[in-house]
Formats: structure tokens, C-alpha cells, sequence
């Protein structure tokens, strides 16, 4: 667990804050912050026990947040990210609403307990769908009544679209969780793909990394490789991107978030997407 609380945060003057949390099925990360300057107020990361799924997962998620009192302070907006698979990006102008829910069933199986639902890109002109398990989605609607639901590459893809100017023009960024990763790969600063691929050891995490820049002809020792999540330098995974990959390096962090100097917490690029939401409409 990893959590930062600013001193002069004051929970009985709360509604000009906004939430932004992330849910995946080993942990749930949260930040509250002042929109209108960016300063954070709470950063905390909940690691769960073990990978859960479906009804399991959320009666777990229930009981962590109603255990969370500072989740259940009045605020001005909320903004929720799911961060598993399966998700499509569909071009806005094919995409048709009457149809959202057939989209994924072309590529994975869409169980009766899951729903879809659609956020806009709006730099790209890209709808993103994606499935939630009703429950969890009863459960995040009743607890927070005016949340937005968003999947994770949803807020990673408006960041990418927000800072595609500081981009090479040979872009890879790999987006690091604890069982998968995002792919996005950029072509003089235009999206040109972008894919989930779930690993279960460095084997697996390294045959995705070298398969996609093989198809893409993606020069390793010219392209630029930006990483986020949960990598660190010097780690395994790390160390067997280094072997194959020249130039990599660590996404700046969004700057309209700040934390205050007294937080000891410093690795950011693990919250590039949960703080990347502030940017999700």
C-alpha cells in the first residue's frame, strides 16, 4: 500500500475536489485533488491479496471502499477507469450506438454478466468500447451517483493526444500492469496502433514487446520508448526491454496534477492513467 495525505487537507470543506480512481483486478488506486490548481490532497494505491473476478471481485471492492472513509466525502465530480480487458477503438465515423454492444463480439466473447459502454476520444475522433460486469457497474453507480466511467486507455490515449507534440517521431509507449500492458505505437505524432496483451511472465511480456515492433517494422535503435505503470528501471522487465530497445525512458507525469513537496512518493508514471482521467470528458 502506498498512500500520501496533504496536511492541510480539510475533509469538511471538500466540494470543489475531484476524484479520479482506477480500478484493476489486483489493486485500486485513487487521487483527490483541486481541479482549479491541481494540488493534490490524497494519493493512495490498495493492493488486493490476489487477482479477483466478477462477483468476487466486487463484493472485495466493496468492502475496501466503504472501509475508505475519504472516499465518501462530498466532491465535485468523479471519474472512474476500469483497467482490464476487452476494449475496441472504432472510428467515429463508422461507429453506429444501435450496434455498440456487437463491436467486441468480433474479436472476444461478451459474458451475460457484462454490459458495454463507449467513451469518446475527442482528439482522435475515436469511440473506445469496452465491456464492465453489471454488478460492478450497479455497485460504482450506487455508490458514486454521478460518476463517469472510463476505460484505462480511454485516459492513457487523451494523454498521448494531449502531448503528441513532445512525441518522437518513432513513438512506443508500453503501459505496465501486474498481468497485462498497452501497446500504443505513434508515426510522426499520428496513432497508428493500439492493443491489450496479457502476459504471465517476462517471456511472455518480451514476445509481445518484440512481436509488435517486428510487425510494425519499428526500428529498435531508432525508435523512442516511453514507459509507464508498474516498471521500474533496474527491474526484470526492465532489464529485458534494455537488451532489444535503445533509447527508453519514463513518461513525464501529467503536469495540471501536483503533489506537495512533503510527499516521499516518487514514482509517478505509476499513475500516468489515473491522473490522465482529468482529461477524460
Amino acid at each position: 500500500m502506498e498512500q500520501f495525505v496533504d496536511a492541510s487537507f480539510n475533509r469538511n470543506f471538500t466540494q470543489h475536489y475531484s476524484l479520479l480512481m482506477e480500478l484493476e483486478r489486483q489493486q485500486l488506486a485513487f487521487v483527490i485533488y483541486d481541479k482549479s490548481t491541481g494540488k493534490i490532497a490524497a494519493l493512495k494505491r490498495i493492493t488486493f491479496p490476489q487477482g479477483i473476478n466478477g462477483s468476487d471481485f466486487s463484493s472485495r471492492l466493496k468492502n475496501i471502499i466503504n472501509a475508505e472513509d475519504i472516499l465518501h466525502i462530498p466532491v465535485k465530480e468523479t471519474k472512474i477507469s476500469i483497467a482490464w480487458p476487452a476494449f475496441m477503438l472504432v472510428p467515429e465515423t463508422l461507429f453506429e450506438e444501435e450496434l455498440a454492444g456487437d463491436y467486441l463480439k468480433y474479436n472476444t466473447h461478451v459474458a451475460e454478466k457484462e454490459t458495454t459502454e463507449v467513451n469518446y476520444i475527442r482528439g482522435l475522433t475515436i469511440k473506445n468500447v469496452f465491456v464492465i460486469y453489471k454488478e460492478l457497474k450497479k455497485y460504482l453507480s450506487a455508490t458514486f451517483p454521478n460518476a463517469k466511467i472510463f476505460h484505462t486507455s480511454t485516459a492513457l490515449l487523451e494523454y498521448i493526444q494531449a502531448h503528441k507534440n513532445d512525441m518522437h517521431a518513432a513513438q512506443l509507449i508500453f503501459d505496465v500492469r501486474q498481468d497485462h500492458m498497452h501497446i500504443i505505437y505513434l508515426e510522426n505524432k499520428e496513432l497508428k496502433f493500439c492493443n491489450q496483451f496479457q502476459f504471465k511472465n517476462k517471456e511472455d511480456f518480451l514476445y509481445f514487446a518484440l512481436l509488435v515492433s517486428d510487425q510494425l517494422q519499428i526500428d529498435r535503435n531508432v525508435s523512442d520508448l516511453k514507459l509507464c505503470g508498474y516498471i521500474i528501471e533496474d527491474s526484470v522487465l526492465y532489464n529485458e526491454l534494455y537488451k532489444f530497445f535503445r533509447n527508453i525512458g519514463f513518461i513525464n507525469t501529467p503536469d495540471h496534477l501536483k503533489l506537495p513537496a512533503a510527499s516521499e512518493i516518487t514514482s509517478l508514471h505509476y499513475y500516468t492513467t489515473l491522473f490522465s482521467l482529468h482529461l477524460c470528458a
